[in-house]
């Protein structure tokens, strides 16, 4: 594996505005603080804290912009019809030519490894200091642990077994393996538990623009529903349902900075900017420059549906693009922060985990809570086959273009036939990224490729 060797840099920004895209050239930074430094003043350990969120809002899998992997699993699956001819990254997923030396899916890898690292730099950082109060260091350590195991559990999601990195030591990395499944599940399930023991009861004054108690644990019931832990997803989703923190957002409402819904958000750059989606999303001539909304999506979508009114726009009866986030300005003041997690996944968790505990009815009740909001009813006599059937409907309606939720939905299921007739190149074998092919070159160890690249 590639080992970036990435000192840990200071970004001398605010942390209103956590931290500029500017800073990103980590190679050649712009401030480089002695590391006995930042960790010895609280205010130069959150900024470096800070500059990790950057990371995440620019590259890899939360980038909303077309390298990033919710506008590539979206080309890739089912819920957006590229329309450029050219041989772009995502246009060959579109095609169903999934290559080891796609540029994105390379980028995407590297960015994470970067992100993992840079995490990690400051993860023993913080432990090395014997200056920042416990309260500090606690909540800094349980913000970087919850990322690490963020990025992991994408990683694996998305590329198959991957080395589980906890360490900066270059001579390690340089000859890491692949884990398999069961090391890496419990590596994520070890610093989720630890960041959210770690960040309990402790203030944060980000609001959710950074990782707090309840993030890390919502995490956890992602995992231990995609791992079929009924029991453990179930009681940590309506833990946070119930705690009164959050509340079901109306459509139009649901996606702006003051979302009553979102439990974590990534801030634009500068105050004035929106969000990369709406860049990415929004074309406003025709043909559409890039992609546009699947209409056999769109057809899924009853008419009476307020996603389909509040989410939906579109130049002709053909030509829908995805309008979650609606405002593509610079300049003035901000209305919009990219959501990465909100209080209806925890809803689709917890209704989830009950149907396969045999809890029919507290499942329903889940499923028409969220419904409501959607001017959607359901019928009050439903069986597991039918309940199963709305829920899988539903989360592909309320999450589509989201950080890759219906490619990792089908994963989990083994539903790819759904894609099958809309998607003739479809190889199941596409459910696991190819390991980049230069990774494989400098580090032997990651071989064997994934089966069928």
């Amino acid at each position: 594996m590639k080992t970036y060797f990435i000192k840990l840099y200071v970004l001398i920004v605010s942390l209103s505005v956590m931290s500029c895209s500017d800073y990103l050239e980590l190679d050649t930074p712009k401030d480089q603080i002695d590391l006995d430094m930042v960790f010895s003043d609280e205010s130069m350990a959150n900024a470096s804290v800070a500059s990790l969120y950057t990371l995440l809002r620019e590259q890899g899998f939360f980038s909303g912009n077309r390298d990033g992997a919710g506008y590539m699993l979206g080309c890739l699956t089912d819920e957006l019809d590229v329309t450029t001819n050219q041989a772009t990254d995502y246009k060959l997923l579109y095609d169903g030519i999934v290559l080891a030396d796609n540029s994105s899916i390379k980028n995407i890898w590297s960015s994470s490894y970067k992100q993992i690292y840079y995490a990690n730099n400051i993860i023993e950082g913080l432990n090395a200091s014997d200056s920042l109060t416990e309260s500090v260091k606690n909540n800094l350590l349980g913000e970087c642990l919850a990322i690490r195991a963020v990025i992991h559990f994408y990683l694996y999601q998305t590329y198959g077994e991957i080395p589980y990195i906890s360490t900066t030591n270059y001579k390690v990395n340089s000859s890491v393996s692949r884990f398999d499944k069961s090391e890496i599940i419990q590596h994520i399930y070890e610093d989720l538990n630890k960041a959210a023991e770690l960040l309990a009861n402790q203030e944060n004054s980000f609001q959710k623009l950074r990782v707090n108690e309840n993030i890390a644990k919502a995490f956890l019931a992602r995992v231990y529903l995609y791992e079929k832990n009924w029991l453990q997803a179930k009681a940590i989703a309506e833990e946070i349902i119930s705690s009164g923190l959050y509340s079901l957002s109306d459509t139009e409402l649901l996606f702006t900075k003051e979302s009553s819904s979102a439990v974590w958000q990534l801030k634009p750059a500068l105050e004035g900017n929106n969000t990369n989606e709406a860049k990415t999303y929004i074309f406003t001539s025709l043909p559409a420059p890039y992609a546009k909304l699947s209409m056999n999506l769109y057809n899924e979508i009853d008419h009476s549906d307020l996603r389909k009114e509040d989410w939906i726009n579109g130049l002709s009866d053909k030509d829908f693009y995805p309008y979650k986030y609606k405002s593509k300005s610079s300049g003035g003041t901000t209305s919009e922060y990219s959501i990465i997690l909100r209080l209806e996944e925890l809803y689709f968790i917890a209704s989830e985990a009950n149907l396969m505990l045999g809890n029919l009815e507290q499942s329903r009740n889940l499923l028409q809570e969220i419904l409501e909001k959607r001017n959607i009813s359901l019928g009050n006599t439903l069986n597991y086959e039918q309940l199963f059937s709305l829920i899988r409907k539903h989360r592909r309606i309320e999450f589509f273009c989201e950080f890759g939720h219906r490619f990792y939905d089908l994963k989990r299921w083994d539903t790819w036939e759904e894609l099958k007739e809309i998607k003739p190149h479809w190889k199941n074998y596409f459910r696991n990224w190819p390991i980049p092919e230069n990774e494989l070159s400098l580090n032997p160890n990651l071989l064997p490729q994934n089966t069928g690249y």
